[in-house]
């Protein structure tokens, strides 16, 4: 999302000495954060914890590894997660868990992973088809008594295909962290699900766009403790 004036949704502004910005239309003036501004911390050491980040290096694992405490790096990497979600359609409005099962609907489309917050999609029993609750989705990612699974359509005996690679991805990722609030698992796949689209891909420079693209307001709410 490219920046606009907030009065008059206008594109061209000028850069003022203060960093905000003026429109060049109706002339008012205001402030643009994105995702990359959210912690004042040096473009350097930014750069460095998303290198860290790219590689899944642990946030505490760079205690000794950053002049950083933990409350600025672990921020970080949650800032990261919640603008992956924001890039792939998971909104931090749409996806709110308190007590109940979490369910994530899973898309296959031309070999690449699409998570949504399907709030109807909750199965009610744990061997339920998931096509019952979402007919579109190809499988359903659901969390209950502190337990993940996938539930899905059967399939041939033996075949293999995007789903079932999609889901040995995200359970070696998942293995690596030490833990989390079951509130962030949706971003955690949001981060997984990115990882396992962009494989072949070198994520650092993805990662660093999406980041000085996204709107800081569309996650501030969300941003806080990430364990």
């Amino acid at each position: 999302m490219s920046r606009r004036c907030p009065e008059c949704l206008a594109k061209p502004a000028w850069a003022l000495s203060d960093g905000r910005w003026k429109c060049r239309r109706c002339g008012t003036r205001y402030r643009y954060r994105t995702a990359w501004d959210a912690q004042r911390i040096s473009g350097r050491e930014k750069n460095r914890l998303l290198e860290f980040f790219v590689l899944g290096v642990p946030a505490y694992r760079l205690r000794f590894r950053m002049p950083l405490s933990p409350s600025t790096i672990e921020p970080f990497y949650r800032i990261a997660r919640l603008a992956l979600a924001e890039e792939q359609g998971i909104t931090c409005g749409e996806v709110e868990v308190q007590d109940g099962p979490l369910s994530l609907a899973v898309f296959l489309e031309q070999g690449q992973i699409r998570l949504w917050p399907e709030r109807s999609a909750l199965p009610g029993v744990a061997n339920a088809d998931c096509r019952e609750s979402c007919p579109s989705a190809n499988a359903v990612i659901e969390l209950q008594d502190e337990r993940l699974a996938l539930r899905r359509p059967p399939v041939a005996s033996g075949a293999v295909d995007g789903i079932e690679n999609f889901w040995s991805f995200a359970n070696h990722w998942l293995n690596s962290y030490r833990g989390m609030q079951r509130k962030n698992l949706p971003f955690y796949l949001a981060e997984i699900c990115f990882r396992y689209n962009h494989r072949e891909q070198d994520l650092f420079p993805l990662l660093n766009r999406i980041l000085r693209t996204t709107p800081l307001d569309r996650i501030v709410s969300r941003v806080g403790p990430d364990r």
